[in-house]
Protein backbone atom coordinates (compact mmCIF):
# COMPACT_ATOMS: atom_id res chain seq x y z
CA UNK A 1 0.00 0.00 0.00
CA UNK A 2 1.19 3.24 -0.99
CA UNK A 3 0.40 6.43 0.81
CA UNK A 4 3.05 8.87 0.85
CA UNK A 5 3.43 9.37 -3.27
CA UNK A 6 1.33 11.52 -4.60
CA UNK A 7 -1.80 10.54 -7.41
CA UNK A 8 -1.84 12.30 -10.76
CA UNK A 9 -5.00 12.26 -12.83
CA UNK A 10 -4.63 13.68 -16.44
CA UNK A 11 -6.72 14.61 -19.03
CA UNK A 12 -4.96 14.76 -22.65
CA UNK A 13 -7.93 16.11 -23.86
CA UNK A 14 -9.17 18.89 -21.51
CA UNK A 15 -9.05 22.16 -23.08
CA UNK A 16 -9.35 21.23 -26.02
CA UNK A 17 -5.90 19.27 -26.35
CA UNK A 18 -4.53 21.27 -23.80
CA UNK A 19 -3.76 18.53 -21.13
CA UNK A 20 -1.92 16.63 -23.66
CA UNK A 21 0.03 19.53 -25.19
CA UNK A 22 1.29 21.07 -21.60
CA UNK A 23 1.66 18.23 -19.36
CA UNK A 24 5.13 17.88 -20.08
CA UNK A 25 5.53 21.36 -18.25
CA UNK A 26 3.69 20.53 -15.79
CA UNK A 27 4.98 17.02 -15.05
CA UNK A 28 8.14 18.81 -14.73
CA UNK A 29 7.06 21.60 -12.26
CA UNK A 30 5.41 18.97 -10.17
CA UNK A 31 8.78 16.34 -10.29
CA UNK A 32 10.47 19.91 -7.95
CA UNK A 33 8.27 19.01 -5.40
CA UNK A 34 6.46 15.85 -5.46
CA UNK A 35 6.88 12.37 -5.85
CA UNK A 36 4.06 11.06 -8.07
CA UNK A 37 2.56 8.38 -9.89
CA UNK A 38 0.27 9.58 -13.04
CA UNK A 39 -2.46 7.85 -15.36
CA UNK A 40 -4.10 9.56 -18.26
CA UNK A 41 -8.26 9.72 -19.05
CA UNK A 42 -9.03 7.68 -21.69
CA UNK A 43 -12.54 8.36 -22.15
CA UNK A 44 -15.42 10.11 -20.25
CA UNK A 45 -16.08 9.19 -16.44
CA UNK A 46 -12.55 6.99 -16.50
CA UNK A 47 -11.10 9.14 -13.85
CA UNK A 48 -13.74 7.32 -11.85
CA UNK A 49 -12.60 4.39 -12.19
CA UNK A 50 -8.67 5.34 -11.90
CA UNK A 51 -9.89 6.97 -8.56
CA UNK A 52 -10.82 3.60 -7.40
CA UNK A 53 -7.83 1.84 -8.22
CA UNK A 54 -5.20 4.73 -6.89
CA UNK A 55 -8.10 4.56 -3.70
CA UNK A 56 -7.65 0.15 -3.63
CA UNK A 57 -3.52 1.23 -3.72
CA UNK A 58 -3.77 3.19 -0.55
CA UNK A 59 -3.01 6.93 -2.02
CA UNK A 60 -4.62 9.71 -0.08
CA UNK A 61 -2.45 12.97 -1.93
CA UNK A 62 -4.63 13.87 -5.22
CA UNK A 63 -4.37 16.13 -8.25
CA UNK A 64 -6.60 16.64 -11.29
CA UNK A 65 -4.95 18.16 -14.50
CA UNK A 66 -7.72 18.84 -16.54
CA UNK A 67 -10.96 20.91 -16.07
CA UNK A 68 -14.16 21.37 -14.50
CA UNK A 69 -15.51 18.18 -15.90
CA UNK A 70 -11.87 16.12 -15.38
CA UNK A 71 -12.14 17.61 -11.24
CA UNK A 72 -15.91 16.43 -10.95
CA UNK A 73 -14.97 12.86 -11.90
CA UNK A 74 -11.93 12.81 -9.33
CA UNK A 75 -14.52 14.17 -6.62
CA UNK A 76 -17.02 11.60 -7.09
CA UNK A 77 -14.96 8.91 -6.99
CA UNK A 78 -12.77 10.07 -3.76
CA UNK A 79 -16.87 9.94 -2.30
CA UNK A 80 -17.62 6.84 -3.79
CA UNK A 81 -14.49 4.59 -3.09
CA UNK A 82 -12.93 6.74 -0.53
CA UNK A 83 -15.50 7.07 2.40
CA UNK A 84 -13.95 5.74 5.22
CA UNK A 85 -10.92 7.81 5.04
CA UNK A 86 -11.80 11.24 3.59
CA UNK A 87 -10.89 13.22 6.58
CA UNK A 88 -6.92 12.17 5.13
CA UNK A 89 -7.16 12.94 1.76
CA UNK A 90 -6.28 16.04 0.27
CA UNK A 91 -7.19 17.01 -3.70
CA UNK A 92 -5.06 19.77 -5.56
CA UNK A 93 -5.94 20.75 -9.22
CA UNK A 94 -4.05 22.39 -12.02
CA UNK A 95 -6.91 23.69 -14.11
CA UNK A 96 -6.22 23.16 -18.45
CA UNK A 97 -9.96 22.93 -19.41
CA UNK A 98 -11.69 25.35 -21.88
CA UNK A 99 -14.10 26.83 -18.76
CA UNK A 100 -11.70 26.65 -15.49
CA UNK A 101 -15.20 27.90 -13.42
CA UNK A 102 -14.51 26.09 -10.31
CA UNK A 103 -10.78 27.87 -10.15
CA UNK A 104 -12.72 31.49 -10.71
CA UNK A 105 -13.83 31.46 -7.67
CA UNK A 106 -11.07 31.18 -5.82
CA UNK A 107 -8.88 33.21 -7.69
CA UNK A 108 -6.87 30.52 -8.98
CA UNK A 109 -3.22 31.95 -10.93
CA UNK A 110 -3.17 31.31 -14.57
CA UNK A 111 0.22 29.82 -14.41
CA UNK A 112 1.21 26.54 -13.64
CA UNK A 113 4.11 27.37 -11.99
CA UNK A 114 2.33 29.25 -9.30
CA UNK A 115 -0.53 26.66 -9.57
CA UNK A 116 2.16 23.98 -8.40
CA UNK A 117 3.57 26.41 -5.37
CA UNK A 118 -0.12 26.91 -4.19
CA UNK A 119 0.01 23.11 -3.77
CA UNK A 120 3.01 22.94 -2.58
CA UNK A 121 2.26 25.08 0.13
CA UNK A 122 -0.37 23.48 1.19
CA UNK A 123 -2.70 25.77 1.23
CA UNK A 124 -5.17 23.92 2.72
CA UNK A 125 -9.01 24.26 3.29
CA UNK A 126 -11.83 22.45 3.84
CA UNK A 127 -14.74 22.89 0.96
CA UNK A 128 -18.51 22.34 0.66
CA UNK A 129 -19.69 19.58 -1.98
CA UNK A 130 -22.72 19.41 -3.37
CA UNK A 131 -24.95 15.74 -3.63
CA UNK A 132 -27.66 15.68 -6.31
CA UNK A 133 -30.08 12.47 -6.57
CA UNK A 134 -32.05 12.39 -9.98
CA UNK A 135 -33.29 9.92 -12.41
CA UNK A 136 -31.89 8.36 -15.42
CA UNK A 137 -33.13 5.44 -17.89
CA UNK A 138 -35.81 5.20 -15.15
CA UNK A 139 -33.31 4.16 -12.24
CA UNK A 140 -32.26 6.12 -9.32
CA UNK A 141 -28.81 7.90 -9.44
CA UNK A 142 -26.45 10.52 -7.43
CA UNK A 143 -23.67 12.47 -8.63
CA UNK A 144 -21.47 14.99 -5.94
CA UNK A 145 -20.44 18.26 -8.07
CA UNK A 146 -17.77 20.68 -6.67
CA UNK A 147 -19.24 23.56 -8.64
CA UNK A 148 -22.80 24.19 -9.98
CA UNK A 149 -25.53 21.92 -10.66
CA UNK A 150 -27.89 23.62 -13.85
CA UNK A 151 -31.49 23.08 -14.87
CA UNK A 152 -33.25 23.80 -17.57
CA UNK A 153 -31.66 26.20 -20.37
CA UNK A 154 -28.09 25.34 -18.39
CA UNK A 155 -28.74 22.03 -18.52
CA UNK A 156 -29.47 22.39 -22.61
CA UNK A 157 -26.40 24.46 -23.42
CA UNK A 158 -24.14 22.37 -21.20
CA UNK A 159 -25.25 19.17 -23.48
CA UNK A 160 -24.32 21.13 -26.48
CA UNK A 161 -21.12 22.39 -25.48
CA UNK A 162 -19.79 18.39 -24.53
CA UNK A 163 -21.77 17.46 -28.24
CA UNK A 164 -18.96 20.07 -29.38
CA UNK A 165 -16.45 18.98 -27.08
CA UNK A 166 -16.97 15.57 -28.18
CA UNK A 167 -16.49 16.31 -31.64
CA UNK A 168 -12.88 17.74 -30.83
CA UNK A 169 -14.50 21.75 -30.77
CA UNK A 170 -13.27 23.97 -27.74
CA UNK A 171 -12.73 27.23 -26.43
CA UNK A 172 -15.05 30.17 -24.65
CA UNK A 173 -16.66 30.50 -28.48
CA UNK A 174 -18.31 27.06 -27.93
CA UNK A 175 -20.10 28.30 -24.97
CA UNK A 176 -21.36 31.51 -26.48
CA UNK A 177 -22.54 29.70 -30.06
CA UNK A 178 -24.27 26.58 -27.51
CA UNK A 179 -26.08 29.58 -25.86
CA UNK A 180 -27.27 31.62 -28.67
CA UNK A 181 -28.40 28.40 -30.62
CA UNK A 182 -30.05 26.90 -27.61
CA UNK A 183 -31.34 30.32 -26.45
CA UNK A 184 -33.90 30.09 -29.59
CA UNK A 185 -34.67 26.35 -29.43
CA UNK A 186 -35.11 26.29 -25.25
CA UNK A 187 -38.81 25.61 -23.81
CA UNK A 188 -39.41 27.02 -20.08
CA UNK A 189 -40.73 24.16 -17.60
CA UNK A 190 -43.07 24.52 -15.09
CA UNK A 191 -41.38 23.39 -12.18
CA UNK A 192 -41.95 23.40 -7.88
CA UNK A 193 -39.04 23.91 -5.68
CA UNK A 194 -38.80 23.28 -2.33
CA UNK A 195 -36.43 24.69 0.29
CA UNK A 196 -35.77 22.69 3.33
CA UNK A 197 -39.01 20.95 2.96
CA UNK A 198 -40.83 24.15 2.23
CA UNK A 199 -42.39 24.78 -1.10
CA UNK A 200 -41.03 28.53 -1.99
CA UNK A 201 -41.63 28.68 -6.07
CA UNK A 202 -43.93 27.38 -8.66
CA UNK A 203 -44.36 28.71 -11.70
CA UNK A 204 -42.70 28.42 -15.66
CA UNK A 205 -38.83 28.43 -15.22
CA UNK A 206 -36.41 29.34 -17.64
CA UNK A 207 -32.96 28.67 -15.53
CA UNK A 208 -32.13 27.03 -12.07
CA UNK A 209 -28.66 26.93 -10.88
CA UNK A 210 -27.57 25.71 -7.04
CA UNK A 211 -23.93 26.22 -6.68
CA UNK A 212 -21.17 25.90 -3.87
CA UNK A 213 -19.31 28.23 -6.05
CA UNK A 214 -20.10 31.46 -8.06
CA UNK A 215 -19.19 30.71 -11.82
CA UNK A 216 -20.34 28.30 -14.83
CA UNK A 217 -20.06 28.40 -18.09
CA UNK A 218 -16.56 29.94 -18.92
CA UNK A 219 -16.93 32.75 -16.73
CA UNK A 220 -20.77 33.09 -16.10
CA UNK A 221 -20.93 34.53 -12.38
CA UNK A 222 -24.67 32.44 -11.91
CA UNK A 223 -24.58 32.51 -8.46
CA UNK A 224 -22.55 35.93 -7.31
CA UNK A 225 -22.84 35.00 -3.59
CA UNK A 226 -22.12 31.30 -3.14
CA UNK A 227 -19.29 30.63 -0.47
CA UNK A 228 -17.93 27.23 -0.97
CA UNK A 229 -17.09 26.67 2.86
CA UNK A 230 -20.51 28.37 4.55
CA UNK A 231 -22.41 24.77 4.39
CA UNK A 232 -25.16 26.83 2.63
CA UNK A 233 -26.37 25.56 -1.42
CA UNK A 234 -27.17 28.39 -3.09
CA UNK A 235 -29.63 28.76 -5.78
CA UNK A 236 -30.77 31.22 -8.34
CA UNK A 237 -33.49 31.19 -10.55
CA UNK A 238 -34.81 32.79 -13.50
CA UNK A 239 -38.61 32.57 -14.06
CA UNK A 240 -39.69 32.76 -17.68
CA UNK A 241 -38.45 35.75 -19.28
CA UNK A 242 -38.40 37.16 -23.07
CA UNK A 243 -35.95 36.28 -25.48
CA UNK A 244 -34.76 39.10 -26.13
CA UNK A 245 -34.45 40.51 -23.34
CA UNK A 246 -32.16 37.26 -22.31
CA UNK A 247 -29.99 38.57 -25.05
CA UNK A 248 -29.72 41.95 -24.02
CA UNK A 249 -28.65 41.22 -20.35
CA UNK A 250 -25.78 38.45 -21.49
CA UNK A 251 -22.90 40.64 -20.55
CA UNK A 252 -24.43 41.06 -17.36
CA UNK A 253 -24.43 37.63 -16.28
CA UNK A 254 -20.42 37.79 -16.79
CA UNK A 255 -20.84 40.57 -13.94
CA UNK A 256 -23.35 39.03 -11.09
CA UNK A 257 -25.75 41.82 -12.06
CA UNK A 258 -28.13 40.35 -13.68
CA UNK A 259 -29.69 39.14 -10.36
CA UNK A 260 -31.55 42.78 -10.58
CA UNK A 261 -33.81 41.73 -12.90
CA UNK A 262 -37.08 41.02 -11.82
CA UNK A 263 -37.12 37.38 -13.05
CA UNK A 264 -34.28 36.55 -10.96
CA UNK A 265 -35.19 34.88 -7.35
CA UNK A 266 -32.61 33.68 -4.89
CA UNK A 267 -32.58 31.20 -2.33
CA UNK A 268 -30.27 29.50 0.17
CA UNK A 269 -30.87 25.84 1.97
CA UNK A 270 -29.06 23.16 3.05
CA UNK A 271 -31.48 21.16 0.93
CA UNK A 272 -33.32 21.59 -2.40
CA UNK A 273 -36.23 19.45 -3.61
CA UNK A 274 -37.26 20.38 -7.70
CA UNK A 275 -40.37 18.66 -8.83
CA UNK A 276 -41.08 19.49 -12.66
CA UNK A 277 -44.75 19.25 -14.39
CA UNK A 278 -45.03 16.79 -16.59
CA UNK A 279 -42.49 15.04 -14.18
CA UNK A 280 -39.46 13.75 -16.00
CA UNK A 281 -38.87 16.99 -18.07
CA UNK A 282 -36.64 18.75 -16.47
CA UNK A 283 -32.92 18.04 -17.56
CA UNK A 284 -29.63 18.46 -15.28
CA UNK A 285 -26.02 19.19 -15.24
CA UNK A 286 -23.08 19.27 -12.54
CA UNK A 287 -19.92 20.87 -13.56
CA UNK A 288 -20.61 20.51 -17.10
CA UNK A 289 -21.37 16.88 -17.07
CA UNK A 290 -24.57 16.18 -18.57
CA UNK A 291 -26.71 13.69 -16.17
CA UNK A 292 -30.37 13.14 -16.09
CA UNK A 293 -33.95 14.42 -15.17
CA UNK A 294 -36.31 15.69 -12.09
CA UNK A 295 -37.48 14.91 -9.87
CA UNK A 296 -33.95 15.80 -8.35
CA UNK A 297 -33.04 16.35 -4.63
CA UNK A 298 -30.05 18.11 -3.53
CA UNK A 299 -28.33 18.50 -0.27
CA UNK A 300 -24.93 20.07 0.48
CA UNK A 301 -22.14 18.23 2.42
CA UNK A 302 -20.36 20.66 4.93
CA UNK A 303 -16.46 21.34 4.37
CA UNK A 304 -16.36 17.52 3.28
CA UNK A 305 -13.27 18.10 1.46
CA UNK A 306 -9.57 19.27 1.83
Amino acid sequence: MNNNKWFVVVNPKAGSGRGARDWPEIKQLLEKHFVFDYVFTKKRHHAIDIIKDAVNKGYKKFISVGGDGTLNEVVNGLFLFHTDKLTEVILGAITVGTGNDWGRTHKMPSGYKEMVDVINKRNIFFHDVGKAKYRYANKKKSRYFLNIAGMGFDALVAKKVNTLKEKGHGGIMVYLASLLSSLFSFKTTFINVYKDNKKVYGDETFLVAIGICKYNGGGMMLIPEAVPDDGYLDMTLISKVPKMKVLFNIKNVFDGTFVKLKEVKRFKAKRFTIESEPPHSLHLETDGESLGISPIDFEVLPKALK
